[in-house]
């Protein structure tokens, strides 16, 4: 076990916790930093860890590739098909809208 993986658990996890969820939230921080990822980042996915409930220490790596993609600004969401469609419409419905604003304008 990485000894930075069970520094981070140890200060960012509160005791009340049971003994197995902070040990396997550290094999899962200690397999991620073995791996190369810095442990500022793991702290951080720790710390994302901490305030949401239901889920379990195997969401750990989830939680690493959240933080990288906000630090990295990709973190936006991909637009799907029917916020697409819905842009498109609301493109047309604003282009309509000018040209009967245009109309009042010149009197029409």
């Amino acid at each position: 076990m990485h000894r930075d993986a069970a520094r981070l658990v140890r200060e960012r996890i509160a005791d009340n916790h049971p003994a197995a969820v902070k040990t396997a939230l550290r094999l899962k921080a200690s397999e991620l930093i073995h791996d190369g990822t810095s442990p500022e980042i793991v702290a951080e996915a720790l710390d994302r860890w901490s305030v949401k409930s239901g889920v379990g220490p195997g969401i750990l790596p989830s939680l690493v590739s959240d933080v990288l993609k906000d630090r990295s600004g990709s973190g936006a969401r991909a637009v799907g098909a029917a916020t697409t469609k819905a842009n498109g419409w609301l493109e047309i419905a604003n282009a309509a809208a000018l040209t009967h604003d245009d109309q009042k304008a010149i009197g029409q």
